[in-house]
């Protein structure tokens, strides 16, 4: 049986290929970095970047990773917070050996611990992915000693903390940079942050801290990371390996993280140095823009219909006929067109993004793309919709199929493994209701569309193609949909 990956294995196996793998590991580095998120996004993105640094002598630093659940960090305590990429495109079958994480606490369990970190001199970023449910306003009482329920509660008590222990030092400040899918994630951060300081009556010298020594990014990222793959694939890779690992990840090759900030910023970032996929620019628009529409929009709008179809993951949808179809005309008639002159190639991205799709040796689950559905289509879809309305002047019909094929997933949503904060609101919608109730309530709760002309033409759109799909399999009606629409607008 092989051994468990941890520190004692790398320092003292004779194995050639997990010597090969712990080359340039090093440990005991100062914790830099406060993380907020344990997914294997951050693992397979920002840490993998950190660990590369690390590696190169670049960084030379830590991270401090905080999760929000409670009890012990159960595989990240086993195997001392290492953990393999594994990254997989046509070309390549990459293994990292990944030592960037220092310690994994628990938000609940053990705040104090995260204030401690929030003291050290040695801290010099704050890094998250709540996703996008996780960068929510909520007005809450933040003198309790207590943790904080939400995301931007945590960083205004953490930054509180920092600013009493440090007198206020402008050098002081953190670079803070938010990986949540949200337009403008860092300014929409910084002002939630702001007004639950004024709110619960913090003093004025430190919301001019707050503002002024600490440089909250917009950030974009970029990166297709399904996470762990199925259990007959692991026990290949251990076995390749030569240890087990419970923390094993997979991920494309492609990277992208593009960082809006200055001077400062790219004085701090400095494992932006190993990778020239790390961008650091005044700007971030175009990238941001590109990826959310295309790569992210495309998901959300797609993935639903797939599901209904049959399909299980992102390369199952893509090889299918009908689906994959579905999939390029919607990315290039009727999302690309809708960013000229925003981002600098859309419809060359489009491609580069479907040929990304295409990598038989990333399982993405459809169903894991569906966390949090309905925060992405409002988030990723709505600003997409209202520019098309805007271009052409009539509803874009991919998308009103795509949004149909989604409220039909939702009506059973809450009796799915599915997180979603409006599944139960969804389930009552439903009970009782008319389609048209439905696409109606949706589409004011979610405001997809600008005004009530547009919202009169995209609705009717919907119900229609709900309507289809209430009574016909997915499969013929896409079928039908795509005999029947135009491959051009």
């Amino acid at each position: 049986m092989d051994e468990i990956l941890s520190r004692k294995l790398v320092e003292t196996t004779e194995k050639q290929e997990i010597k090969e793998l712990s080359k340039g590991i090093r440990f005991d580095l100062p914790e830099k970095i406060l993380q907020f998120g344990t997914g294997g996004f951050l693992r397979g993105f920002t840490d993998y970047l950190v660990d590369k640094a690390n590696k190169q002598q670049l960084f030379n630093g830590s991270i401090l990773v905080v999760k929000s659940t409670p009890g012990q960090p159960g595989n990240f305590a086993r195997q001392d917070n290492l953990y393999t990429v594994n990254i997989k495109d046509k070309e390549i079958n990459e293994f990292v050996l990944a030592a960037a994480l220092n310690r994994v606490v628990s938000a609940t369990d053990q705040w104090e611990l995260v204030l401690e970190a929030a003291q050290s001199p040695s801290l010099q970023l704050l890094i998250s992915n709540t996703t996008e449910a996780g960068l929510q306003y909520l007005e809450e009482d933040l003198s309790t000693g207590k943790t904080p329920a939400s995301f931007p509660g945590k960083v205004a008590v953490v930054l509180h903390e920092r600013f009493k222990a440090s007198g206020g030092s402008p050098e002081s400040g953190l670079v803070i940079l938010p990986c949540e899918l949200v337009v403008n994630n860092g300014k929409v951060l910084q002002e939630m942050v702001v007004k639950l300081a004024g709110k619960n009556n913090f003093e004025p010298e430190f919301i001019k801290w707050l503002n002024d020594a600490n440089h909250f990014c917009n950030t974009i990222v970029d990166r297709i990371i399904p996470g762990k793959p199925d259990p007959g694939q692991q026990q290949e890779t251990f076995a390749r390996l030569g240890y087990t690992d419970q923390l094993l990840l997979e991920c494309e090759s492609y990277l992208l993280w593009a960082i809006e900030g200055g001077q400062r910023v790219k004085d701090v970032l400095e494992f932006a140095k190993a990778d020239d996929r790390v961008i650091i620019t005044d700007d971030i628009e175009p990238y941001r823009e590109q990826k959310l529409r295309l790569l992210n929009g495309t998901h959300t709008f797609s993935v639903p219909l797939a599901f209904l179809c049959g399909q299980e993951t992102v390369y199952q949808a893509v090889n299918d006929p009908l689906v994959s179809r579905f999939m390029q005309q919607l990315m290039q008639v009727e999302i690309a067109p809708t960013l000229e002159g925003i981002s600098p190639r859309p419809s060359s991205y489009a491609r580069q993004v479907f040929e990304r799709f295409q990598n038989p040796h990333i399982v993405h689950k459809l169903i894991n793309i569906m966390f949090q559905q309905s925060t992405k289509m409002k988030l990723r879809n709505a600003a997409t919709i209202q520019r098309y309305f805007k271009l052409e002047g009539k509803a874009p019909r991919h998308m009103a199929l795509g949004l149909a094929a989604y409220l039909l997933f939702m009506k059973n949503a809450a009796d799915l493994a599915v997180e979603d904060d409006m599944a139960v609101w969804f389930k009552e919608l439903w009970a009782g209701n008319s389609p048209g109730k439905v696409v109606n309530a949706t589409l004011e709760k979610l405001a997809l569309t600008k005004d009530a002309e547009q919202t009169a033409l995209f609705a009717a759109a919907v119900l229609s193609f709900l309507e289809q799909l209430l009574q016909t399999p997915a499969r013929e009606v896409l079928e039908q949909f795509l005999n029947t629409t135009p491959a051009r607008p």
